[in-house]
């Protein structure tokens, strides 16, 4: 019996990318655990208190918060995620240099898959292939070429409330973000805030675990003056690069 529908949820599987953005809304969340990977006993564990507690999450978008098609467990998760009764649609946004890794099995779990387009075009005709014979609805190409990033220069903190892009809580490990998404670990950097000591933020994963989530509160808070995701932020609309970002040394990494 469904308790309570939940829109959107951020989904954080692995920390590990094989670019390094110069711009990147999800850096410091990479930083803060650079081998950070969603573990099957994690995920197991968030779909039986989803399901027990009432709750249907009507689309999971999947990120990193760095490349999610280098997540460890990607194939068997994604089997996991589609079994469950308490999940919806499957979202996945990556820049598309791993779709190979996608096994038959797990393509038919995925509802969308968005590829950001970065400098590099050479994954084009995969793209127009795999349209073909998915449906452009499935596949969804878009072109990457500008970032909006916080203006770091004498910066100013922004005003509150404020439009969040982020939607939706966020998974992450066994912890959940009630009202955050992953730019919330760039904002803690910037208010020189302990993000994992505000128990205000986020709950760990059990019985009930979205008991306090109210999406209204999203975008109020103080650390939204510091934050990327909030639209009020003073930005500089720069052009994206896929190098120069120092994010760690990511560019070694290897599809397991």
């Amino acid at each position: 019996m469904i308790k309570r529908r939940i829109k959107d949820m951020q989904f954080e599987v692995c920390s590990p990318c094989q670019l390094d953005c110069k711009f990147c809304a999800t850096g410091e969340m990479r930083v803060h655990d650079s081998h950070y990977q969603l573990s099957l006993e994690q995920l197991d564990r968030f779909l039986y208190h989803t399901e027990q507690s009432g709750y249907f999450i009507e689309k999971i978008w999947m990120h990193g918060p760095g490349e999610p098609l280098l997540w460890r467990h990607l194939n068997e998760g994604l089997r996991r995620l589609r079994a469950s009764a308490a999940i919806g649609k499957i979202e996945i946004i990556t820049n598309g240099t791993y779709l190979k890794r996608i096994e038959e099995t797990a393509w038919d779990c995925i509802d969308i898959i968005d590829v950001n387009i970065y400098e590099d075009r050479t994954k084009i005709p995969l793209l127009e292939r795999l349209q073909a014979f998915f449906g452009a609805e499935k596949i969804r190409p878009r072109a990457a070429e500008t970032f909006k990033r916080v203006r770091d220069e004498n910066f100013q903190p922004a005003t509150i409330p404020g439009k969040c892009r982020c939607s939706g809580p966020m998974l992450y490990g066994d912890k959940v973000f009630l009202f955050c998404g992953p730019p919330v670990f760039g904002a803690a950097l910037r208010a020189t805030k302990d993000l994992l000591a505000d128990r205000s933020l986020w709950v760990e994963v059990g019985p009930n675990y979205l008991e306090g989530y109210d999406e209204k509160i999203a975008g109020t808070l103080d650390l939204c003056r510091f934050c990327w995701a909030n639209e009020n932020m003073d930005e500089v609309l720069e052009p994206h690069t896929s190098i120069g970002g120092g994010w760690q040394p990511q560019n070694r990494v290897r599809a397991e």
